[in-house]
């Protein structure tokens, strides 16, 4: 068996072709993954985005589930569609392959396909005389020119297989990937990085979220961030001055503890206005200031997360009895989660 193929999205309506192909593709070390419409390829796409290397399209094939095939509706949407969702550092190269004459479709195929395939002389690859030089020219694409999104889930391959094992929320994903791509492709450069602390902070949410399903939180309908740091680290939760909850004992690395209450402070400091600026806000906003503007803080807060989601695939590794990780904790005012 082939390790390392490269994964190509086709929307192909045709079962013969569906049954035929990815077997030949196969042979130049391609794995096709058929969907019959774009609506089922989209969603795919939207979740995947980072795992594929090309976009194969049929030219008349179907837009929605239920439409008929139609080359004009079908090529023109899916090409604007692809746009949108595959620009700048998702960008993923696309190709029609047809069994149509091309007097009857080359009009309704983009230019833009020229960015990345103009060396070929046809605006389309033939179903029947040019399959294997697709196959060979998307294998040469990916191997020369992988997106900055890849890249970085090869450069952090543990990270994001612990995101999936862990099953966190696709966000953490995406947050996590923005950020980290920011850090090592400045020249894609689109945004002030600096924008971005509300990431961090969701990123903290959904992994505090994914606790609680593990035990190692108690149920809360909105996160407390505080108080969550407070019963992972085995210390207590006070509403003034009133012992509401307690972790019994320290879950949390000493330094995990200091790094998520201090990411926890200033990535929320960020959400707030200027008209409600409160001491941590002025600071953060000072500090940014001290440094120009830097990003190197919001990006040093990405390779903690980094840590946090390591450090939690292990633990659940060593301790996946939800029962026994809700010992470590106790609530006396439950109203306090709600």
């Amino acid at each position: 068996m082939k390790e390392n193929l490269v994964k190509v999205l086709w929307v192909e309506n045709d079962p013969e072709v569906i049954e035929a192909y990815p077997d030949e593709a196969y042979e130049y070390g391609l794995e096709l993954i058929p969907f019959t419409n774009w609506d089922e390829a989209e969603i795919e796409l939207k979740k995947g985005l980072n795992e594929y290397s090309a976009i194969i399209l049929d030219a008349k094939c179907c837009l929605h589930s239920d439409s008929a095939d139609n080359a004009a509706i079908f090529l023109i949407n899916v090409t604007n569609s692809i746009t949108h969702l595959c620009n700048g550092k998702n960008f993923i190269p696309w190709f029609v392959l047809s069994g149509q004459a091309e007097d009857n479709i080359k009009d309704l195929i983009p230019e833009s396909r020229k960015s990345w395939d103009g060396d070929w002389p046809k605006s389309f690859y033939d179903k029947n005389v040019d399959r294997e030089m697709l196959y060979h020219r998307i294998l040469n694409y990916a191997r020369e020119h992988k997106t900055a999104s890849m890249k970085v889930h090869e450069m952090y391959r543990e990270v994001f297989s612990a995101i999936d094992t862990l099953k966190l929320h696709d966000d953490v994903d995406n947050y996590l990937s923005d950020i980290l791509i920011e850090m090592h492709f400045s020249e894609l450069d689109e945004k002030n990085l600096n924008d971005n602390y509300n990431k961090v902070r969701l990123c903290i949410e959904y992994i505090y979220r994914r606790m609680i399903e593990f035990g190692m939180l108690p149920p809360q309908e909105k996160i407390n961030l505080k108080w969550s740091n407070c019963i992972l680290s085995g210390k207590e939760c006070l509403k003034g001055k009133i012992k509401v909850a307690e972790g019994l004992i320290p879950i949390f690395p000493k330094i995990l503890q200091d790094n998520v209450i201090h990411m926890i402070h200033t990535a929320g400091s960020a959400l707030h206005t200027e008209d409600e600026e409160d001491e941590n806000t002025k600071h953060l906003r000072e500090y940014l200031e001290s440094v120009g503007n830097s990003s190197y803080l919001i990006k040093s807060y990405a390779l903690q997360i980094c840590d946090i989601i390591l450090w939690l695939n292990k633990f659940i590794q060593n301790n996946p009895d939800k029962e026994l990780n809700s010992n470590n904790w106790e609530v006396w005012d439950k109203s306090i989660f709600h």
